[in-house]
């Protein structure tokens, strides 16, 4: 049986009897399987650029076992729902622990409608034809329905979970923590990218060493970590980006507006990305670590050892620099600091600085 949260196993101590209790456990266990599962997938072998294959090419052949693991894994999931919840709601009862169990199992049964749903529209949507043609376009939508169902089932247990006392989301859903580090790890790889680019803008002044060095570092990029958790459609632009600039240092005639265009198009690329401050992992997250900056600053104001506040101030900068992406404010004060070095700094330099974040942080729009 998965292991759970420490939280979902407390709750799962709230169940008035031992035969609910294993019940909601092995529901809680068989969801978690699912949710890990339907995890970040590595669509490496099947993302290619569209200038290297041909025009037929059955992408849905060759993404048809990905297909249906992901059928199988949530149809296991609605099997064991259909075995053991219970088949009907008995009548109201006067125990309130057996009336949250009673909620619970109303809640999970709603949420297996939705997933049934989910299920009929993903078989459609995967055999319609004009997806099934389009390799970038299957990618997308098996992504975005892998999300999906990831999604509903979370809601599931946090909502059968919450049937039993206010709990948090991060708290009781399995791998919840897991995918907002995934986010985290990729947001902040694409604004340093960002800011790379940006910098070559402001120092590199020859056009084609300009491209040749952003051509790098997008290769970096494509290469590192962060690259398996970016959706298809944004690995399509990417890719798109790195044609664009290959054709123009490929180019008879290579004049300054042609090598700057694609460096553009990748910037808008990457600003597109800020459309993850949307998910709920990184919303959550990000609150907290707001939260936690202001602390900090807080804290900062009532350090008067000088020896103390470098260190004060490192940890502050430590916790501001989770919210990379958050905003775009936030994003150049960081960016201007970025290979500051607090060892050295005076109490004057470190109070300037944090009223200067604390600024910043006045015009930041809560998540």
């Amino acid at each position: 049986m998965a292991d759970l949260p420490e939280a979902l196993e407390e709750v799962l101590l709230l169940a008035p009897d031992s035969e609910d209790r294993e019940r909601l456990a092995l529901l809680f266990a068989e969801s978690a399987i699912a949710i890990d599962a339907l995890g970040t997938l590595d669509l490496s072998a099947y993302e290619v650029d569209e200038a290297d294959v041909p025009a037929d090419l059955d992408a849905w052949e060759h993404l048809a076992p990905v297909i249906g693991r992901t059928l199988e894994t949530v149809n296991a999931l609605l099997e064991t729902l259909r075995t053991k919840l219970p088949d009907e709601a008995p009548p109201e009862s006067a125990d309130p622990q057996q009336r949250a169990m009673q909620e619970a199992f109303r809640r999970i049964r709603r949420i297996e409608g939705r997933l049934k749903e989910e299920v009929t529209r993903f078989g459609r949507t995967m055999r319609d034809p004009s997806i099934m043609a389009d390799r970038w376009n299957l990618l997308n939508h098996l992504q975005s329905f892998r999300g999906r169902f990831r999604n509903a089932i979370a809601d599931m247990v946090h909502l059968a979970a919450s049937a039993f006392g206010e709990v948090r989301k991060d708290e009781v859903v399995p791998f919840f923590l897991r995918e907002t580090a995934e986010g985290m790890i990729l947001r902040r790889a694409v604004h340093r990218l960002k800011w790379d680019v940006e910098d070559l803008l402001e120092t590199e002044p020859d056009p084609a060493e300009r491209a040749r060095k952003t051509l790098r570092l997008l290769a970096k990029f494509m290469y590192g970590r962060p690259w398996s958790v970016v959706r298809a459609a944004d690995k399509r632009a990417l890719l798109a980006c790195r044609r664009a600039l290959h054709d123009a240092l490929g180019a008879p005639e290579r004049d300054g507006a042609a090598l700057a265009a694609p460096i553009e198009q990748l910037l808008g690329v990457l600003d597109g990305f800020r459309v993850l401050n949307e998910r709920e992992t990184l919303v959550l997250h990000d609150r907290g670590a707001l939260a936690r900056v202001e602390r900090l600053l807080d804290d900062l104001d009532l350090v008067e050892d000088t020896e103390a506040g470098p260190a004060a101030l490192e940890e502050l900068l430590r916790a501001a620099r989770t919210l990379i992406g958050r905003d775009p404010d936030l994003d150049e004060w960081l960016r201007r600091h970025r290979a500051l070095s607090v060892a050295t700094l005076r109490p004057d330099d470190i109070r300037a600085l944090a009223d200067e974040l604390r600024a910043v942080l006045l015009r930041v729009t809560p998540p």
